[in-house]
């Protein structure tokens, strides 16, 4: 029986959200979204440098990462069918995609169909669980060394919902690729 129920700050953009769960012991809730690896790391690294600065275990704070996830098990296959959804998803959320018009010295509403190519790129290479869950190692190894500690997969983003169910067992083979490594991400 747990004494106390574990808190989950959800942070990202500014740094002293980060140093506030650090602060009481809590742990982190993030995404790509407005923020890059690097950016990501260095606050990851506050989180933890609060943490300890506050009497906490700085390795006990759990770090979750928010993905987007579709995989399949053929590269391309995954990419066709996320593609499309994924874009419409973009599209309908267009304050999400600020961050990545500006990055690319785009105006979001005036270059949306740039905006939103930049953005699907951006995901599908570096920000998202797209693909195979072979093609996903390298970023799984890449979230280990910035010390994320497990990936929440949003799934619910424009796939086909039976498309989605079909390819849960992707997620599992991800899961068992990643069994054997102590740095990878637990996915979730």
């Amino acid at each position: 029986k747990r004494s106390e129920l574990p808190i989950w700050i959800t942070a990202a953009a500014n740094p002293e959200t980060f140093k506030f769960a650090g602060s009481i012991g809590a742990n982190i809730l993030t995404h790509f979204l407005g923020q890059s690896l690097v950016e990501l790391k260095d606050k990851i690294a506050l989180y933890r440098q609060t943490l300890a600065e506050h009497g906490f275990d700085p390795d006990a704070g759990k770090v979750t990462l928010m993905l987007h996830t579709f995989m399949a098990k053929d590269h391309q296959q995954a990419m066709d069918m996320v593609e499309k959804p994924f874009k419409d998803y973009l599209r309908s959320s267009i304050n999400l995609l600020l961050p990545v018009a500006q990055s690319n010295g785009l105006d979001a509403k005036e270059d949306l169909d740039a905006v939103v190519e930049a953005g699907f790129q951006r995901y599908s290479k570096s920000s998202a669980l797209f693909g195979t869950p072979e093609s996903r190692l390298g970023l799984m190894n890449e979230l280990a060394d910035i010390d994320v500690n497990e990936i929440a997969c949003l799934i619910d983003f424009g796939v086909e919902q039976q498309a989605v169910i079909d390819n849960f067992s992707q997620i599992g083979r991800l899961k068992d690729l990643l069994q054997g490594t102590t740095l990878a991400p637990q996915v979730v």
